[in-house]
Order: C-alpha cells, then sequence, then structure tokens
C-alpha cells in the first residue's frame, strides 16, 4: 500500500507487531511510523501522534473508486 502512496518509495523491511505492542514501539523509537488499522486508528491522536495518510481517503481521491470502512 505504502508503494501505491509514494511510488519513489525504497523497499525496506516492515516489522509486525501486535496491536497492543504499536505503540510501545513508537514510544520507543523502534519504529518511526505505522499503518494503523481498527482501534488504532481512534486513539492515535490521544496519543500524542499524526496522521500521515487516510488510506482510505488517498484511494477514493487516486481511483474514484469507493473504499469500505470498519
Amino acid at each position: 500500500m505504502l508503494r501505491q502512496l509514494q511510488p519513489g518509495l525504497l523497499p525496506i523491511v516492515v516489522p509486525i507487531a501486535p496491536f497492543g505492542r504499536i505503540f510501545e514501539c513508537l514510544d520507543a523509537g523502534s519504529i518511526d511510523a505505522a499503518l494503523l488499522i481498527h482501534e488504532g486508528r481512534l486513539i492515535y491522536e490521544s496519543r500524542g501522534y499524526a496522521r500521515i495518510a487516510e488510506l482510505g481517503e488517498w484511494w477514493q481521491a487516486e481511483t474514484g473508486l469507493p473504499c469500505r470502512s470498519g
């Protein structure tokens, strides 16, 4: 998905973490960003993080196709 959003993006290894660890990893600085789904989308602001992109909104703007959420 990220290569669709940013075609020039260099490949990186993306660690997979259980939901409960995502914010721990962000807080510790062991990752720079995260793709959040489900409840992570609802609480990131209260944890002090900002959204870089909303992939559903981007998809609809890019393709004109609807996206189904949650």
